[in-house]
């Protein structure tokens, strides 16, 4: 392959994660935008109930594809005009998991949840989810020959349309269970949409095939590596609060999820960086890994300035932070909210460093850290959650995602090939201190005021301590745009 070949691949790879990111990123926050409005109106307890459907939605959808997506993306990429028949092929048995898999949510939502409002909410929100699940394996196809806005734009309409027809709702005084209605109305609406388009891009009917019980076990048993790593992440992401609201109810999950939203929110900027630059440094390992390294370095420091003062502003106005956007009903969250502050800097950085196993080929060593991870988290959590609560689960977040972070960088320092993060966290750190130094030497002034000074103090520190570094970002800018 030419270099300007790989080149011209690695732009297109690049505006691609634009297109994924930039819709992932409208989606976030339109689910943001509703998360508030939904407990300034209903309460922690049906915030709670949300965040309980979403978690068992998103477990349910990893059991619905079983690592297929992935495995069939991969497959497609190098043979798209098998596309009709691997896609067609499987969409019958994923949807007759969906249907078995909300049956049973169903039984169980009764036979477990004794409010009816929590019951219908997880329920909606569950089929939500499911029907979606249908939806990503018709995209598959489009992903496959590079063809990405289909997934950007159903990526920002599904959370999109739902705030956009349920705000009013809530605004005009509708119950919790006639708004959540909604989710899998726009579900079903984007799979009517979604499914004659996938059938005139493959040129097929794909709902009139279906693969013989053989293949599709041999379909499954290829795709199990892929359903292993999955899993992982989504029980790490999503059993939390499962166990939060068995352990603390449904009020204890609503005042966790207020401050994990936020969070979310905050940790777009990083995301949407590291997406950015891992087909760079694959792309670069692969030739010149010296450079690659050079890449990610900068990457690092790029990611830590973004990323420590933002943690540290939270940290320092994270009673504000709660009080203004959730109101007083959820002053519970603010200390949940400053223990998952300094999350925002270890995901950053663990973000960037696993995008730096996966382009040296070290897939396997990271699903045995997820797994030692998730069996981390799930004892500890299991101890500090019923000592503690919400408090308890950010807690052992934090305690699982430090021990990731320290066997990554172990394991890359054996490749010597670990990003550097402590020789350039002072600076963006010494930016925090000014900041806490300026909340305290406003005490007497505005919250409004207070922040400003706070946001000068940070911003006039980064620059002079030399944090920000103009060649650094003309270095990632000639790297991510080269002709």
């Amino acid at each position: 392959m030419s270099q300007a070949h790989g080149l011209k691949t690695e732009r297109r790879i690049l505006t691609n994660t634009a297109v994924l990111g930039v819709g992932e990123a409208v989606g976030q926050l339109a689910a943001f935008a509703f998360v508030v409005v939904c407990a300034r109106v209903y309460g922690a307890g049906v915030l709670g109930w949300y965040s309980m459907g979403m978690a068992l939605g998103g477990i349910a959808v990893v059991f619905t594809s079983l690592g297929t997506h992935a495995f069939l993306l991969r497959q497609l990429a190098r043979t798209p005009e098998d596309s009709a028949r691997r896609i067609g092929g499987t969409l019958p048995y994923e949807t007759a998991l969906a249907a078995l898999l909300m049956a049973a949510i169903g039984a169980l939502s009764f036979a477990l949840i004794e409010d009816g409002t929590g019951r219908r909410i997880v329920i909606a929100l569950c089929a939500f989810q499911l029907t979606l699940a249908l939806v990503a394996l018709l995209l598959v196809p489009f992903m496959a020959r590079q063809v990405m806005w289909p997934a950007a734009l159903v990526g920002a309409a599904k959370r999109g349309v739902v705030a956009l027809a349920a705000l009013p709702l809530m605004m005009l005084g509708f119950s919790a269970e006639s708004v959540f209605v909604v989710f899998p109305l726009t579900a079903v609406v984007i799979a009517a949409i979604v499914l004659p388009a996938a059938n005139r891009f493959v040129g097929e009917r794909l709902h009139r095939r279906i693969n013989a019980v053989a293949e599709q076990r041999a379909l499954y048993a290829a795709a199990a590596p892929f359903f292993a790593s999955t899993s992982l992440e989504v029980f790490y992401t999503r059993l939390g609060m499962l166990m939060l609201a068995a352990l603390a109810g449904a009020q204890g999950t609503g005042v966790f999820a207020a401050a994990d939203r936020l969070i979310v929110a905050a940790n777009i900027f990083s995301v949407l960086l590291v997406a950015a630059l891992y087909p760079a440094v694959t792309h670069l390992a692969a030739t010149d890994r010296a450079r690659a390294l050079e890449l990610s370095n900068r990457g690092m420091r790029l990611a830590l300035v973004l990323t420590v003062p933002v943690a540290g502003f939270i940290a320092i106005f994270h009673r504000e932070i709660i009080l203004l956007i959730f109101g007083t009903t959820f002053e519970a969250s603010a200390p949940v909210l400053l223990l998952l502050a300094p999350l925002l800097v270890v995901k950053a950085v663990n973000g960037l460093r696993t995008s730096q196993a996966f382009a040296i080929g070290l897939q396997r060593p990271i699903v045995r850290l997820r797994a030692l991870m998730v069996g981390m988290f799930v004892a500890v959590g299991a101890v500090l959650i019923h000592l503690a609560g919400p408090i308890g689960l950010a807690l052992a977040l934090l305690l699982a995602e430090c021990l990731y972070g320290l066997c990554l960088r172990t394991l890359l320092s054996r490749e010597s090939f670990a990003a550097r993060a402590l020789p350039v966290i002072w600076q963006p750190a010494l930016a925090v201190v000014a900041g806490a130094a300026g909340y305290l030497a406003t005490a007497e002034l505005a919250v409004a005021f207070r922040a400003s000074a706070v946001a000068v103090a940070m911003g006039v520190t980064v620059f002079a301590s030399g944090a920000v570094r103009l060649h650094d970002v003309r270095f990632l800018l000639t790297v991510l745009r080269q002709r």
